[in-house]
């Protein structure tokens, strides 16, 4: 993740123009005064806001798929097999060296990491969403940080117009914040946005 831009985020900005225009679209230029008048930075709330605005489903990271996760695996079991082929060797204690004993247990422990990655896939869920995920926590985190709570009826219709088009989000967004509470405290203090390219893609 890039260090968080250094330039101020001010109005004459054209990203942070079009930014308001966006709010202003679907009604939320309230919202937005509402928690600058609540104490929180206006700079670092511009900088989140552009960051999700700049949001776009192609930045995610490809899930792992499973004909790469069992070819892989396939491989980790082949390399655990010749291990011991190559230990069972009149000479192969040769090669041991003086960590021997972590030498005996690496087929056993390439075994048991194919077994993981043959699981891996299924593991990640289908919507996994990290860079989204990341830039609503930094949003969120900035909120409660600067306020002492997060004002959940003025920040979900901020993330719905730059993100959903702005339908109705408030419900569950605040299934979403239940469910990220160790995310928001983990990534929200950070000096970092996500991997979104600087300039953001244009605003709609």
């Amino acid at each position: 993740m890039p260090k968080m831009p250094s330039e101020s985020a001010s109005e004459t900005d054209p990203y942070v123009a079009r930014l308001m225009r966006r709010l202003d679209r679907y009604n939320c230029r309230t919202e937005f005064n509402r928690l600058i008048a609540l104490g929180v930075r206006k700079e670092e709330l511009l900088r989140r806001l552009i960051c999700l605005a700049a949001y776009s489903p192609k930045l995610e990271p490809r899930k792992p798929s499973e004909r790469m996760a069992r070819h892989y695996a396939g491989t980790l079991r082949e390399t655990a097999r010749l291990l011991e082929k190559l230990s069972s060797h009149y000479y192969g204690y040769l090669l041991s060296g003086s960590d021997w004993r972590q030498t005996l247990q690496l087929p056993h422990l390439l075994r048991e990491y194919a077994d993981r990655l043959e699981n891996w896939p299924g593991s990640i869920e289908a919507r996994w969403q990290p860079v989204r995920t990341t830039a609503m926590c930094q949003l969120v985190w900035c909120v409660k940080n600067d306020t002492g709570q997060y004002h959940d009826a003025l920040v979900a219709p901020l993330i719905a117009a730059l993100i959903f088009e702005g339908k109705s989000y408030a419900e569950a967004f605040k299934q979403w914040r239940n469910r990220h509470t160790s995310d928001i405290d983990t990534l929200g203090p950070l000096n970092v946005l996500p991997h979104i390219p600087r300039p953001p893609h244009k605003l709609r």
